[in-house]
């Protein structure tokens, strides 16, 4: 138990002044945990966020990229599995009449708004996870609908 506590308190020792680094100075790197999976002891999980000095994600990163603090002591990561997140986009429209404001061109707001979520509902590939919810004062329209749908 102390040799969890101790890990624990090495991740995040390691992670929180980068974090605070970042709120002082931008110009820095730095690591988010964001969940910790110790069930599997020794073995550890952890969900870790990555971001470059600009604030962007950091991807293709390998094993040897990262370290573990355990007692002091740097432990090497066995696997590094990198994943995308889905985007789950909510749409709230109030079908007043401003959406019935037509442009130079005659096109309604509303149409404008139907033709931006459609192409990007159609730029999203099959095996996309990203889904779109739509919801009106009359309640819900659509519930998590992927690309297929």
């Amino acid at each position: 138990m102390r040799r969890i506590f101790a890990f624990f308190l090495g991740v995040s020792l390691l992670v929180l002044p980068s974090a605070f680094a970042r709120a002082q100075t931008a110009s820095q790197a730095y690591a988010e945990i964001a969940s910790v999976d110790v069930e599997k002891f020794p073995q550890v999980t952890a969900l870790v966020d990555v971001y470059d000095a600009s604030g962007k994600f950091v991807t293709g990163l390998k094993p040897a990229d990262l370290t573990i603090n355990e007692d002091g002591q740097s432990r090497p990561v066995d696997t590094l599995t990198e994943s995308d997140a889905a985007v789950q986009l909510v749409v709230a429209i109030n079908p007043g009449p401003a959406l019935a404001v037509r442009d130079g061109n005659a096109v309604q707001r509303f149409t404008k708004i139907v033709e931006a979520l459609g192409q990007w509902m159609g730029s999203q590939p099959a095996s996309s996870r990203d889904d779109l919810s739509l919801v009106s004062l009359s309640g819900s329209l659509i519930t998590h609908a992927n690309a297929k749908d």
